[in-house]
Protein backbone atom coordinates (compact mmCIF):
# COMPACT_ATOMS: atom_id res chain seq x y z
CA UNK A 1 0.00 0.00 0.00
CA UNK A 2 1.51 3.49 -1.13
CA UNK A 3 1.38 6.59 1.57
CA UNK A 4 0.42 9.61 -0.24
CA UNK A 5 2.64 12.21 1.61
CA UNK A 6 1.04 15.69 2.42
CA UNK A 7 3.04 18.51 0.67
CA UNK A 8 5.13 20.83 3.62
CA UNK A 9 3.78 24.15 4.51
CA UNK A 10 5.46 26.81 3.16
CA UNK A 11 7.53 29.62 5.30
CA UNK A 12 4.87 32.00 4.48
CA UNK A 13 1.76 28.99 5.33
CA UNK A 14 3.86 28.47 8.82
CA UNK A 15 4.02 32.48 9.45
CA UNK A 16 0.63 32.76 8.77
CA UNK A 17 -0.73 30.10 10.89
CA UNK A 18 1.69 31.05 13.89
CA UNK A 19 0.37 35.07 13.34
CA UNK A 20 -3.41 33.27 13.32
CA UNK A 21 -2.90 31.64 16.69
CA UNK A 22 -0.89 34.27 18.32
CA UNK A 23 -3.88 36.67 17.16
CA UNK A 24 -6.61 34.34 18.46
CA UNK A 25 -4.85 34.16 21.84
CA UNK A 26 -4.45 37.61 21.84
CA UNK A 27 -8.00 38.03 21.68
CA UNK A 28 -9.23 35.29 24.23
CA UNK A 29 -7.21 37.23 27.21
CA UNK A 30 -8.66 40.54 25.68
CA UNK A 31 -11.50 40.04 28.64
CA UNK A 32 -9.17 39.08 31.05
CA UNK A 33 -7.06 42.09 30.22
CA UNK A 34 -10.41 43.95 30.67
CA UNK A 35 -11.24 42.78 34.09
CA UNK A 36 -7.95 42.34 35.37
CA UNK A 37 -7.47 46.40 34.64
CA UNK A 38 -10.71 47.29 36.23
CA UNK A 39 -10.19 45.53 39.30
CA UNK A 40 -6.83 47.61 39.93
CA UNK A 41 -8.47 50.66 39.25
CA UNK A 42 -11.66 50.52 41.34
CA UNK A 43 -9.08 49.18 43.80
CA UNK A 44 -6.71 52.35 43.68
CA UNK A 45 -9.89 54.32 43.91
CA UNK A 46 -10.95 52.78 46.84
CA UNK A 47 -7.53 52.40 48.79
CA UNK A 48 -5.91 55.10 47.73
CA UNK A 49 -2.05 55.49 49.56
CA UNK A 50 -2.12 56.87 53.13
CA UNK A 51 -2.01 60.37 52.83
CA UNK A 52 1.08 61.14 54.83
CA UNK A 53 1.08 64.89 55.02
CA UNK A 54 3.19 65.77 58.34
CA UNK A 55 1.34 68.83 58.94
CA UNK A 56 -0.47 69.65 62.52
CA UNK A 57 -2.47 72.12 63.93
CA UNK A 58 1.13 73.40 65.89
CA UNK A 59 1.90 74.40 62.46
CA UNK A 60 -1.07 76.75 63.01
CA UNK A 61 0.04 77.55 66.05
CA UNK A 62 -3.06 76.04 68.16
CA UNK A 63 -2.21 73.74 71.22
CA UNK A 64 -3.77 70.04 70.51
CA UNK A 65 -3.68 66.46 71.70
CA UNK A 66 -3.35 63.13 70.50
CA UNK A 67 -6.12 61.28 70.77
CA UNK A 68 -7.26 57.53 69.91
CA UNK A 69 -11.02 56.75 69.19
CA UNK A 70 -13.06 53.21 69.48
CA UNK A 71 -15.56 53.03 66.12
CA UNK A 72 -18.50 51.41 67.16
CA UNK A 73 -17.41 48.31 65.26
CA UNK A 74 -14.44 48.46 66.93
CA UNK A 75 -11.33 49.79 64.67
CA UNK A 76 -8.76 52.78 66.42
CA UNK A 77 -9.08 55.93 64.97
CA UNK A 78 -6.44 58.98 65.30
CA UNK A 79 -7.65 62.08 65.68
CA UNK A 80 -6.93 65.70 67.74
CA UNK A 81 -8.18 67.76 69.65
CA UNK A 82 -7.93 71.49 69.63
CA UNK A 83 -9.13 72.80 72.80
CA UNK A 84 -11.38 76.41 71.94
CA UNK A 85 -14.78 76.70 73.52
CA UNK A 86 -17.63 74.55 75.15
CA UNK A 87 -19.45 74.10 71.65
CA UNK A 88 -17.19 71.71 69.23
CA UNK A 89 -17.14 70.98 65.78
CA UNK A 90 -16.33 67.17 64.39
CA UNK A 91 -14.27 67.68 60.98
CA UNK A 92 -13.90 64.66 58.60
CA UNK A 93 -11.81 64.86 55.80
CA UNK A 94 -12.49 63.70 52.01
CA UNK A 95 -11.73 60.20 50.36
CA UNK A 96 -7.62 59.90 49.97
CA UNK A 97 -7.02 62.55 52.53
CA UNK A 98 -6.25 62.71 56.34
CA UNK A 99 -7.00 65.09 59.14
CA UNK A 100 -4.14 67.09 58.46
CA UNK A 101 -5.67 67.88 54.68
CA UNK A 102 -8.51 69.98 57.04
CA UNK A 103 -6.24 72.08 58.77
CA UNK A 104 -7.87 74.91 57.00
CA UNK A 105 -11.07 74.62 57.67
CA UNK A 106 -10.02 73.47 61.71
CA UNK A 107 -8.16 77.13 61.57
CA UNK A 108 -11.32 79.54 60.77
CA UNK A 109 -13.29 77.20 63.03
CA UNK A 110 -11.31 77.81 66.24
CA UNK A 111 -9.81 81.12 65.30
CA UNK A 112 -13.00 82.70 64.08
CA UNK A 113 -15.34 80.64 65.54
CA UNK A 114 -14.27 80.29 69.07
CA UNK A 115 -14.92 76.58 68.00
CA UNK A 116 -13.19 73.58 69.81
CA UNK A 117 -12.21 71.04 66.99
CA UNK A 118 -11.92 67.43 66.81
CA UNK A 119 -10.41 65.99 63.55
CA UNK A 120 -10.77 62.45 62.42
CA UNK A 121 -8.90 60.28 60.27
CA UNK A 122 -11.46 57.54 58.96
CA UNK A 123 -10.83 54.44 58.90
CA UNK A 124 -8.07 53.07 56.63
CA UNK A 125 -6.74 56.52 56.08
CA UNK A 126 -3.78 58.83 58.04
CA UNK A 127 -2.64 57.11 61.29
CA UNK A 128 -6.55 55.70 61.52
CA UNK A 129 -6.12 51.35 61.59
CA UNK A 130 -6.73 49.50 58.37
CA UNK A 131 -9.53 48.55 57.03
CA UNK A 132 -11.88 48.40 53.90
CA UNK A 133 -13.00 51.45 52.65
CA UNK A 134 -16.82 51.66 52.17
CA UNK A 135 -17.41 55.07 50.55
CA UNK A 136 -19.29 55.97 53.81
CA UNK A 137 -21.36 52.99 54.77
CA UNK A 138 -19.09 52.16 58.07
CA UNK A 139 -17.55 55.40 58.28
CA UNK A 140 -20.63 56.94 59.69
CA UNK A 141 -19.92 54.97 62.94
CA UNK A 142 -15.86 56.36 62.88
CA UNK A 143 -18.11 60.19 62.95
CA UNK A 144 -20.76 58.96 65.56
CA UNK A 145 -17.35 57.52 68.21
CA UNK A 146 -15.90 61.34 67.30
CA UNK A 147 -19.40 62.34 68.08
CA UNK A 148 -19.29 60.36 71.44
CA UNK A 149 -16.27 61.93 72.48
CA UNK A 150 -17.06 65.23 72.30
CA UNK A 151 -20.37 64.67 74.32
CA UNK A 152 -18.63 63.20 77.41
CA UNK A 153 -15.42 65.40 77.33
CA UNK A 154 -15.38 67.45 80.04
CA UNK A 155 -15.71 71.47 79.13
CA UNK A 156 -17.41 70.31 75.86
CA UNK A 157 -21.61 71.31 76.15
CA UNK A 158 -23.48 68.17 75.25
CA UNK A 159 -26.16 69.68 72.99
CA UNK A 160 -23.34 72.30 71.25
CA UNK A 161 -22.02 69.67 68.88
CA UNK A 162 -21.80 69.76 64.86
CA UNK A 163 -20.20 68.45 62.05
CA UNK A 164 -18.72 69.64 59.12
CA UNK A 165 -17.39 66.82 56.37
CA UNK A 166 -15.91 67.24 52.85
CA UNK A 167 -16.86 64.20 50.61
CA UNK A 168 -16.46 61.25 51.78
CA UNK A 169 -16.58 63.09 55.32
CA UNK A 170 -20.17 64.82 54.18
CA UNK A 171 -21.41 61.68 52.82
CA UNK A 172 -20.49 60.12 55.92
CA UNK A 173 -21.99 62.60 58.38
CA UNK A 174 -25.36 62.45 56.07
CA UNK A 175 -25.46 58.63 56.53
CA UNK A 176 -26.01 58.99 60.12
CA UNK A 177 -29.32 59.25 59.42
CA UNK A 178 -30.90 59.39 62.97
CA UNK A 179 -27.90 59.14 65.25
CA UNK A 180 -27.06 63.05 63.64
CA UNK A 181 -30.11 63.56 66.50
CA UNK A 182 -27.00 63.99 69.17
CA UNK A 183 -25.68 66.76 67.21
CA UNK A 184 -27.25 70.31 66.48
CA UNK A 185 -25.90 71.26 62.77
CA UNK A 186 -24.12 69.33 59.73
CA UNK A 187 -22.09 70.52 57.07
CA UNK A 188 -22.05 68.37 54.41
CA UNK A 189 -19.46 70.16 51.79
CA UNK A 190 -19.29 68.05 47.96
CA UNK A 191 -21.31 65.14 49.21
CA UNK A 192 -22.70 62.48 46.69
CA UNK A 193 -26.24 61.19 46.83
CA UNK A 194 -26.47 57.92 46.15
CA UNK A 195 -23.59 55.36 46.10
CA UNK A 196 -24.62 53.53 43.04
CA UNK A 197 -24.51 57.17 41.01
CA UNK A 198 -21.35 57.72 41.88
CA UNK A 199 -19.69 54.29 41.43
CA UNK A 200 -21.30 54.95 37.87
CA UNK A 201 -19.12 57.69 37.05
CA UNK A 202 -16.34 55.90 37.63
CA UNK A 203 -15.66 55.24 33.91
CA UNK A 204 -15.88 58.75 33.37
CA UNK A 205 -13.17 59.85 35.81
CA UNK A 206 -10.87 57.04 34.24
CA UNK A 207 -11.84 57.98 30.53
CA UNK A 208 -13.06 54.69 29.50
CA UNK A 209 -15.95 53.96 27.20
CA UNK A 210 -19.44 52.86 29.14
CA UNK A 211 -19.35 49.27 27.62
CA UNK A 212 -18.15 47.31 29.24
CA UNK A 213 -16.94 49.30 32.51
CA UNK A 214 -20.57 50.97 33.22
CA UNK A 215 -21.31 47.40 34.11
CA UNK A 216 -17.86 45.63 35.35
CA UNK A 217 -17.02 49.21 37.77
CA UNK A 218 -19.98 48.44 39.98
CA UNK A 219 -19.41 44.84 39.90
CA UNK A 220 -15.94 45.01 40.93
CA UNK A 221 -16.67 47.84 43.75
CA UNK A 222 -19.19 45.36 44.84
CA UNK A 223 -16.65 42.45 45.21
CA UNK A 224 -14.04 44.59 46.54
CA UNK A 225 -15.90 46.28 49.31
CA UNK A 226 -18.45 43.30 50.13
CA UNK A 227 -21.76 45.87 49.10
CA UNK A 228 -23.66 46.51 46.84
CA UNK A 229 -23.07 50.38 45.70
CA UNK A 230 -26.46 51.04 45.99
CA UNK A 231 -26.36 50.69 50.12
CA UNK A 232 -24.65 53.70 50.60
CA UNK A 233 -27.50 56.16 50.09
CA UNK A 234 -27.11 59.15 52.02
CA UNK A 235 -30.10 60.85 49.90
CA UNK A 236 -32.08 57.76 51.49
CA UNK A 237 -30.71 58.93 54.98
CA UNK A 238 -30.53 62.17 55.02
CA UNK A 239 -34.40 62.92 55.93
CA UNK A 240 -33.47 61.02 59.08
CA UNK A 241 -31.40 63.84 60.65
CA UNK A 242 -33.58 66.28 61.40
CA UNK A 243 -34.47 68.02 63.79
CA UNK A 244 -30.19 68.64 63.11
CA UNK A 245 -30.01 71.33 60.93
CA UNK A 246 -28.02 70.41 56.90
CA UNK A 247 -25.53 73.27 55.77
CA UNK A 248 -25.65 71.71 52.21
CA UNK A 249 -22.51 73.26 49.84
CA UNK A 250 -21.24 72.03 46.44
CA UNK A 251 -18.89 73.32 43.89
CA UNK A 252 -20.57 74.47 40.57
CA UNK A 253 -18.18 73.49 38.60
CA UNK A 254 -17.43 69.78 40.30
CA UNK A 255 -16.61 67.43 37.41
CA UNK A 256 -16.98 64.30 39.56
CA UNK A 257 -20.26 64.58 41.70
CA UNK A 258 -22.66 67.07 39.77
CA UNK A 259 -24.93 69.64 41.34
CA UNK A 260 -27.17 67.40 40.71
CA UNK A 261 -26.52 65.51 43.81
CA UNK A 262 -26.55 68.40 46.13
CA UNK A 263 -30.00 69.40 45.32
CA UNK A 264 -31.75 65.67 45.58
CA UNK A 265 -29.83 65.69 49.33
CA UNK A 266 -31.30 69.05 49.78
CA UNK A 267 -34.53 68.13 48.59
CA UNK A 268 -34.87 65.00 50.72
CA UNK A 269 -33.22 66.36 53.76
CA UNK A 270 -36.22 67.62 56.83
CA UNK A 271 -36.10 71.41 57.97
CA UNK A 272 -34.20 73.14 59.17
CA UNK A 273 -31.43 73.26 55.94
CA UNK A 274 -29.69 75.42 53.38
CA UNK A 275 -28.49 74.97 50.04
CA UNK A 276 -25.44 77.02 48.61
CA UNK A 277 -23.79 76.14 45.07
CA UNK A 278 -20.32 77.61 45.17
CA UNK A 279 -19.92 79.65 41.41
CA UNK A 280 -17.16 78.40 39.73
CA UNK A 281 -15.94 75.64 42.34
CA UNK A 282 -14.33 72.40 41.42
CA UNK A 283 -14.93 69.41 44.46
CA UNK A 284 -14.09 70.06 47.59
CA UNK A 285 -12.61 73.53 47.05
CA UNK A 286 -15.40 75.98 48.06
CA UNK A 287 -13.32 77.38 50.38
CA UNK A 288 -10.12 77.58 48.48
CA UNK A 289 -12.20 79.57 45.89
CA UNK A 290 -14.41 81.75 48.01
CA UNK A 291 -12.38 81.43 51.12
CA UNK A 292 -14.14 84.60 52.64
CA UNK A 293 -17.76 83.79 51.78
CA UNK A 294 -16.86 80.50 52.57
CA UNK A 295 -15.92 81.30 56.35
CA UNK A 296 -19.04 83.84 56.72
CA UNK A 297 -21.49 81.42 55.54
CA UNK A 298 -20.20 78.26 57.46
CA UNK A 299 -19.76 80.13 60.75
CA UNK A 300 -23.18 82.01 60.43
CA UNK A 301 -24.65 78.79 60.11
CA UNK A 302 -23.25 76.81 62.99
CA UNK A 303 -23.95 80.43 65.11
CA UNK A 304 -27.09 79.82 64.53
CA UNK A 305 -27.28 76.43 65.81
CA UNK A 306 -24.58 75.77 68.67
CA UNK A 307 -23.92 79.44 70.07
CA UNK A 308 -26.28 80.79 73.03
Amino acid sequence: MSVVARPSASPKQRALRLSAAFALTALASVPVVVVWFTFQAVGSVLNPPRNTNPANPGDRGFAFERVTLRSRDGLDLAAWFIPAGPAAVVVGHGHGGSKATMLDHAEFLVRQGGYSVLMLDFRNSGESQQAVSTLGYHEWQDVAAAISYLANRPGITQDRIAVLGVSLGAASAMMLGEAAHQVRAVVADSGFATGDSLVGRFDRWFRLPSWPFSFLVPLAVQLRIGLKPADVSPVSRVAAMAPAALFVIHGEDDAGIPTEDARRLFAAAGEPKELWIVPGAEHGAGLSTAPGEYRSRVLRFLARYLDR
